[in-house]
């Protein structure tokens, strides 16, 4: 038997292996395996969102970049997981994404066929979306953080041969280290003793972003104290 506790770096490293198992776990799960109940440090659990302000005129982060990050205990993430997944089910849907929401794809094609002619299916579609909007207003304990960074702002502060070295080039690690140290902050005031696990849907930019969250942690030992890792999980299956 273990006599010490696990590792943060042994955590995230279990915690990936287990994401990458073809199993159906709960975020409790996730909770008790980043803060274990034998502590007296109470989780959070902050989901970051990559998004643009307008999705449809700036895709290609253009004019902003913008980061979010959704912060909760675990039994707020619960009680959001619950609530989401009872509307998946009896809508039929195995998850919901934005993207496959827009084009009528995925989880949606069935809204593209016969049996809902335009536009209809865009209508039935955009039920579900709404009360899935809904049930979030019902989740008042998750807080929300975002951040947007102006590209001209940035580009101008770039090109000063000071910024060398200290501002990283891709404008949306500036949002995310910003959102990161604002959960901190967040975390910090409320009472007790308070740690925050952050969460990324494990895509292409995964491990850049975790070397982001290490070089933040290197260079902010203050808030560093209140960060518990940086861990993938798939959207499809975390709401």
């Amino acid at each position: 038997m273990r006599e010490h506790p696990l590792t943060m770096a042994e955590k995230e490293c279990a915690m990936s292996h287990l994401c990458c198992q073809e199993c159906d776990y709960t975020i409790e799960d996730l909770f008790d395996l980043v803060f274990p109940s034998d502590t007296e440090t109470k989780g959070h659990l902050c989901m970051i969102y990559t998004c643009f302000l307008d999705d449809s005129k700036d895709r290609d982060q253009e004019k902003v970049a913008v980061s979010a990050g959704f912060v909760a205990d675990k039994e707020n993430w619960g009680r959001l997981r619950a609530i989401w997944k009872g509307v998946l089910n009896r809508r039929g849907l195995a998850y919901f994404k934005s993207s496959e929401y827009y084009s009528l794809s995925g989880e949606f094609a069935r809204f593209r066929t016969g049996a809902y002619p335009r536009p209809t299916g865009r209508e039935a579609a955009q039920e579900i979306r709404a009360e899935l909007q809904a049930k979030l207003g019902e989740c008042e304990n998750i807080f929300g953080i975002g951040i947007m960074v102006v590209l001209e702002d940035f580009n101008k502060v770039l090109s000063r041969p000071e910024s060398d070295g200290v501002i990283p080039p891709n404008p949306y690690h500036i949002a995310f280290n910003s959102v990161m140290h604002q959960t901190a902050n967040l975390v910090r005031s409320w009472p007790g003793r308070n740690k925050v696990a952050f969460v990324h849907d494990d895509g292409s930019d995964f491990d850049s972003l975790r070397a982001s969250y290490q070089y933040f942690k290197e260079k902010n030992p203050k808030s560093a104290k209140m960060l518990a890792g940086f861990m993938p999980l798939d959207d499809k299956d975390h709401p």
